[in-house]
């Protein structure tokens, strides 16, 4: 009977204890440990960026605990925005700046991209930033440069240029303006009707593919040079680089020919090929003209081969730096064929 008394009284008393005990414990709970890594601001809002636009950020990162420390990684989870920092030690309480760029070419729509900044510090290891930015849906061609090549006068030459365009809908409109697109221009693109076609079914993104000609019947021995934009509905693509080359009835092997250094009283042969074409027989060299002293010019032909080579030889009499030209007047040029040279003439060697 007195040993359950005393069981009894062993019981109320834990009981009156532990009662006791809860508020105690809830009025000495501490508030958290302040963060010892501060990353600042903690968002930057780049807002709207024109489709081909780099926009330059920064953070700061300070070292808010008691001992030193490194940054081991850096994260954005996107190419569209990269960030670097110092590779050195933050003393403590050290802030160093976190440089960093937003590259609109490389992302599409509105983004919201954290900045993840990981320390040794054991008890901030990571800091988080965001950055805000948004790209306009735009216009791209494909490739960036059309080039042409070596083409033949009389004839015209096709090639393809891939228009992409991240859009809701596909564009019923597509304007072209060329520097080369006119009445008189040897450049011609038709764009006909438009029929985009979707690059899958979860990205609104669609792409139509164009014909650009050049047509050569008028032209000869020129160089094209221009570009192309592509324009709908408010946007306008990069431009589209076009060059190429058009001969009428021969290809040199270069367009200069060079000696190098060639001293006083000695001689230098070069030997030079010009490739012609649509002869039915051996074209002939009526004449051979040079302004540079010192410079022979011999000329035979390999009708086996379609071309034609010259042997040219230069003995300088003089020294000095000198430029000059062959002209060549043929049986199938209109016009002489010219080629440009340049020579280093220089002291002779001195006995001994």
């Amino acid at each position: 009977m007195n040993q359950n008394r005393f069981v009894r009284a062993m019981i109320l008393s834990a009981g009156l204890l532990g009662c006791l005990a809860i508020p105690t414990l809830a009025g000495d709970r501490e508030d958290p440990p302040a963060p010892t890594v501060l990353l600042t601001p903690a968002e930057i809002d780049v807002g709207i960026l024109e489709p081909y636009e780099k926009k330059k950020i920064q953070f700061e990162l300070r070292n808010a605990s008691e001992g030193k420390l490194f940054i081991t990684r850096l994260a954005t989870g996107c190419a569209c925005v990269e960030v670097e920092a110092p590779d050195k030690e933050l003393e403590p309480g050290e802030t160093v700046t976190i440089q960093g760029v937003v590259t609109a070419a490389l992302s599409r729509g509105s983004r919201r991209l954290d900045v993840t900044v990981t320390t040794t510090d054991r008890s901030t290891p990571r800091v988080v930033s965001s950055v805000r930015f948004a790209v306009p849906p735009i216009l791209t061609a494909t490739p960036p440069t059309i080039d042409f090549g070596f083409v033949r006068a009389g004839s015209t030459v096709t090639k393809a240029v891939l228009i992409e365009a991240q859009v809701p809908e596909p564009m019923k409109t597509l304007e072209v303006e060329s520097v080369l697109h006119s009445e008189n221009s040897p450049l011609s693109l038709e764009v006909g009707e438009l029929e985009w076609e979707r690059v899958n079914p979860w990205v609104h993104e669609y792409r139509q593919q164009l014909q650009v000609t050049l047509d050569a019947s008028k032209l000869r021995n020129r160089e094209i040079q221009g570009r192309i934009e592509f324009r709908g509905e408010g946007f306008t693509s990069r431009p589209v680089a076009i060059k190429g080359l058009v001969h009428r009835d021969y290809k040199l092997q270069n367009p200069k020919i060079h000696f190098g250094i060639v001293r006083v009283g000695e001689t230098k042969v070069k030997r030079f090929w010009i490739d012609y074409f649509d002869q039915k027989k051996p074209p002939e060299v009526l004449g051979v003209e040079t302004d540079l002293e010192g410079l022979t010019v011999e000329p035979f032909v390999e009708h086996k081969e379609s071309r034609f080579r010259l042997r040219l030889t230069y003995a300088p009499a003089a020294e000095g730096d000198f430029r000059g030209e062959v002209r060549l007047t043929t049986s199938f040029t209109e016009s002489p064929i010219v080629i440009r040279t340049e020579a280093k003439a220089r002291p002779p060697k001195k006995d001994g």
